[in-house]
């Protein structure tokens, strides 16, 4: 991995206990968000110099019947100005990279001069551009990674006719520019670590990049944007799928299949971050986390992945939409198992942690041990309720469902939650229900024909109930079905066979609720 300058200067061209059960609080329906305001300005504050300068009126169109290109800049983006130390910290400026790429830029909110930090370049969804990361990630001390250098840059691609609509797309030529623009940002900031943090096609591309230049990559965020066909390969940058499950856009097994190739190329540095519940806006707050987790991943600093664990297990308040995720404990056990030793090792400091910082390190994972057992318990205790206490499942529309699904994903690498997963030979029975549930996706990408999707879908329910990433519009598209029944000539046996949906609908939500009041009291 090239290692970049600890101080660089810019301008310098150097290198709880709950019974399980109840009613939980209810999830956002994602209608507008909540305004988002920054602290108030102190009296008699600082104000920063100068100001954005407005952008010159374009031209008059001499054709009426010409369309006339998108100014390059709008009134509202960010004071024009390029990369400085001098500039105020945890605000956003604009500028443009050597080859006239755009990008919005921020410093630390507590930016200090000599020191090195870790920069998050942020890649935008296809059909949006540089803007997406100022719009969706606020600056400053209260708000998205207030200790990083951020950077959100135009995709590579435009339309000939929307030259405003951008894109990454994933080919050789662009991967070798990405990297003459990653090079010019470590010169113009100083930098420790790069993360790349990519959303939809930008997700996509930031996979692709980390296999062709990988020591430009010290950590890869794909939100929501899968990988290209063939593009798992084997490497030590540490990576994380992050997806809403409720994503009606791209749907969640995009992010489970990307996560499982990688693991089939031997990757070991690999994980998903499932948000229950949520759709497919950007989330600051699980963004965040996922980068922490990145950064612990890189870091020399024993300490530094403890004080990173903390902070991951701390309970986040709502985002702008009112939603909160579970803890992610299987992200900080991974991180906190290159403090233990346990990790792999590519990831093991070279000088061993201090007894202090390991005391620590196991003084968390005690208590992500004991809230694991905890979830077992509970888990357990579902299943006998159903008389599945040895792992023979059958979908009868019990919590234990969805409880078992999400503390699965939420506590990978937790010995209790492990333990409980091998009695049950739970990972070989969810890889049999997820060949099932590629049968169902086939017929619902496929067809156009709504008795066709209801057929497969009764008829393979009890086959891949287990699997997670089923079409989001699973229960309500059979509902409607159900409603013309008549018209769509569905035979009676497919109409019986209907209540498994119902089933399988239920025992999801009645075990994600008994879950979320149980890690609403995690502290």
């Amino acid at each position: 991995m090239i290692r970049r300058a600890q101080a660089w200067m810019f301008g310098v061209a150097c290198a709880a206990a709950l019974v399980v059960g109840g009613a939980s609080a209810a999830q956002p329906t994602f209608g507008p968000k909540k305004p988002r305001e920054k602290p108030a300005e102190p009296a008699g504050g600082e104000k920063p110099e100068g100001g954005a300068p407005k952008p010159a009126a374009p031209p008059k169109p001499t054709n009426p019947g010409v369309t006339q290109p998108p100014p390059e800049w709008n009134q509202d983006d960010g004071e024009r100005k390029a990369p400085s130390g001098d500039a105020k910290p945890g605000e956003w400026f604009c500028w443009k990279t050597a080859d006239g790429l755009r990008y919005a830029w921020s410093l630390p909110a507590k930016f200090v001069k000599g020191e090195g930090y870790d920069l998050i370049v942020m890649l935008h969804p296809d059909k949006s551009d540089f803007r997406w990361g100022s719009a969706n990630h606020m600056r400053g001390e209260d708000f998205f990674r207030p200790d990083c250098l951020t950077v959100s840059v135009d995709g590579m691609a435009a339309n000939a006719r929307r030259p405003e609509m951008r894109s990454f797309e994933c080919s050789a030529a662009n991967c070798v520019r990405f990297r003459d623009v990653l090079l010019e940002f470590s010169r113009q900031f100083p930098v420790r670590h790069i993360i790349l943090y990519g959303s939809g096609g930008g997700g996509k591309f930031a996979a692709y990049f980390s296999a062709a230049f990988p020591a430009l990559a010290d950590g890869v965020l794909d939100h929501e944007g899968g990988i290209v066909d063939g593009g798992a390969v084997k490497t030590s940058v540490p990576m994380v799928f992050m997806h809403g499950a409720k994503d009606s856009i791209t749907p969640m097994k995009v992010s489970l299949e990307a996560v499982k190739a990688y693991e089939d190329a031997g990757h070991k540095g690999v994980r998903g971050r499932l948000l229950r519940g949520y759709n497919d806006f950007p989330n600051e707050n699980c963004a965040a986390e996922c980068i922490d987790y990145l950064r612990a991943m890189r870091t020399d600093d024993p300490a530094e992945v403890v004080a990173i664990a903390e902070r991951m297990l701390a309970p986040k308040a709502p985002d702008e939409f009112g939603y909160r995720a579970a803890p992610w404990c299987a992200g900080a056990v991974g991180a906190l198992g290159r403090v233990n030793g346990t990790c792999p090792a590519m990831y093991k400091f070279e000088k061993e942690p201090s007894d202090d910082v390991k005391k620590k390190a196991d003084a968390l994972l005690e208590k992500i041990e004991a809230e694991g057992e905890a979830n077992a318990a509970n888990i357990r205790t579902l299943l006998k309720n159903s008389g599945m206490e040895k792992g023979d499942f059958v979908l009868d529309g019990g919590a234990w469902l969805g409880y078992l699904l999400a503390v699965r994903d939420d506590f990978r690498g937790v010995k209790s939650v492990e333990k409980l997963a091998t009695e049950l030979k739970l990972d070989a029975k969810i890889a049999e229900h997820a060949e099932q549930a590629a049968d169902l996706w086939t017929t619902w990408t496929v067809s156009a024909n709504d008795a066709d999707k209801f057929n497969k879908a009764v008829e393979l329910i009890t086959k891949c109930y287990l699997a997670e990433g089923l079409p989001v519009d699973l229960l309500p598209r059979c509902r409607a079905c159900m409603k013309k029944a008549d018209e769509l000539e569905l035979d009676a046996a497919s109409k019986n066979l209907y209540e498994f949906i119902q089933l399988w609908e239920q025992g999801m939500k009645d075990g994600q609720e008994a879950y979320e009041q149980r890690w609403r009291a995690w502290e």
